[in-house]
């Protein structure tokens, strides 16, 4: 299995965690201005993907250099140069996790690009990438899950964790959590936000129809 590690071109993505990966366990690809971000930290790329309007020409030209593989296209697309470059990962065969850095903003950037990425797990054509999706910060992550049970372990120190129906759902069941739920079933999406992990509990979340979000997130 290659694990995917992307990193697109979101505001400040925390790459510190990259530097204790396996480069040769990884493929490394960078979305517009996530390509020079890979560059100028001296970590691998694998393949950089996207119009490259965020950065400059000579940024741009050293990219192009430095990249395994490169590919450029029009601003005017129909597909964002994120969608781009999932859908390279599509074509790849054995994938293991997609982990995307600088794909929700870090607290900064433009919501309509949170927006945009948040909604791909309602693409058809991503389906088979919902449950290998992650999008990472240094203080929030994002995972989304298809019906069955879950075990949910949490990534930070005390966070929040937050379930998030991004469709309607059929016998929601969370367990091991300081607000737990029973078979819920809702007729639209929802939010169930600010949850806690118990100490020495087993965080399960079980549902039979519909997608749901985890969100995990620290205040400090």
């Amino acid at each position: 299995m290659t694990n995917i590690v992307i990193v697109a071109g979101g505001p400040n993505p925390d790459l510190n965690q990259l530097f204790d990966l396996d480069a040769k366990e990884n493929y490394y690809i960078g979305v517009d201005r996530g390509a020079w971000l890979l560059k100028k930290a001296g970590l691998p790329l694998d393949y950089a993907v996207g119009d490259f309007d965020s950065i400059s020409e000579d940024e741009l030209k050293q990219i192009r250099q430095y990249a395994k593989e490169f590919e450029q296209f029009p601003p005017e697309k129909d597909d964002t140069d994120l969608e781009l470059a999932l859908l390279k990962v599509l074509s790849m065969t054995e994938i293991g996790s997609v982990t995307i850095f600088g794909g929700i903003g870090n607290g900064k950037g433009r919501i309509d690009h949170l927006i945009a990425n948040f909604y791909l797990v309602y693409q058809e054509r991503f389906r088979n990438l919902i449950e290998k999706i992650h999008f990472l910060e240094e203080k929030t992550s994002i995972c989304f899950y298809l019906p069955g049970d879950h075990l949910i372990d949490p990534l930070f120190q005390r966070p929040y964790v937050s379930v998030v129906g991004l469709t309607p759902l059929d016998k929601l069941t969370l367990k091991g959590v300081k607000y737990e739920l029973d078979h819920i079933r809702t007729n639209h999406p929802c939010a169930y936000i600010s949850n806690e992990f118990l100490v020495d509990q087993d965080f399960i979340l079980s549902f039979e129809k519909g997608i749901v979000g985890v969100i995990q997130t620290i205040d400090k």
